[in-house]
């Protein structure tokens, strides 16, 4: 099976129709969304129909449990709360329907999926080091799982000490756990300002996480005539 992974689009269509665009010459079997489809960008809408019309698997992130009133945005910075204002308003009604019938974690055959960690997926923390890690292998019972939410790709690797790497490509080995942040496909924030996701083919247990460029001037400017903060839009230019 052949995998195509994805996350972090926040409402930013470019950027998505991009990646769609990629998953088809790769020839993907199953789409997976972990999460985190609206916020900060001007196409909530449609993001979250071009996601639903695809048949993507998806879980919850914290921006779509917010823009529906399932999480507490006051943890927020203030650019961020006026980005859940703006798209809770903006999101129809049939959309703010499929954000709710999201879970927090799903389980597939080969790994599972989660916005956050899935030691605790509700509190929306971060694994940014090989502590956090280490503590999220001890939950772990598939030998993978796929993260996103700190829009950073990055991949530990269990070992007596979890190990980490930036490598872009993954051989996944018999008998050893993996945690793979596919990155961000609307908002990278790894310097690199290309859309970012990820394809696994369980056939070749191998795991490649891609980048691919797209119309980042027009993002910007629909941010910018949204009435949104610009800094949502300057940050695309950057990837930071």
């Amino acid at each position: 099976m052949k995998y195509g992974l994805l996350s972090d689009i926040h409402a930013n269509l470019e950027a998505l129709n991009a990646v769609l665009e990629k998953f088809k010459e790769e020839q993907v079997e199953k789409n997976i969304c972990i999460g985190d489809i609206v916020g900060y960008g001007a196409n909530p809408n449609e993001c979250v129909e071009l996601i639903r019309n695809n048949d993507f698997e998806c879980v919850a992130g914290n921006h779509d449990w917010a823009v529906i009133g399932k999480q507490d945005i006051e943890y927020f910075n203030k650019t961020a709360k006026e980005s859940v204002i703006w798209t809770a308003d903006a999101l129809t009604g049939n959309n703010r329907e499929y954000l709710e019938q999201f879970e927090l974690t799903k389980e597939f055959p080969e790994f599972v999926i989660v916005h956050a960690t899935i030691l605790e997926p509700d509190k929306w923390k971060y694994i940014r080091t090989t502590l956090d890690a280490h503590r999220s292998f001890e939950k772990i019972t598939k030998p993978v799982c796929f993260f996103s939410h700190s829009h950073v790709p990055i991949v530990f690797k269990e070992r007596e000490r979890p190990e980490f790497s930036f490598d872009m490509s993954i051989n996944i080995e018999e008998n050893t756990k993996y945690l793979i942040n596919v990155g961000s496909v609307g908002q990278p924030r790894d310097k690199n300002p290309d859309a970012c996701y990820s394809i696994y083919d369980t056939e070749e247990k191998r795991v490649e996480i891609k980048r691919v460029a797209y119309d980042i001037k027009t993002a910007q400017n629909k941010i910018i005539e949204a009435d949104l903060p610009r800094s949502f839009a300057y940050r695309l230019e950057t990837g930071e």
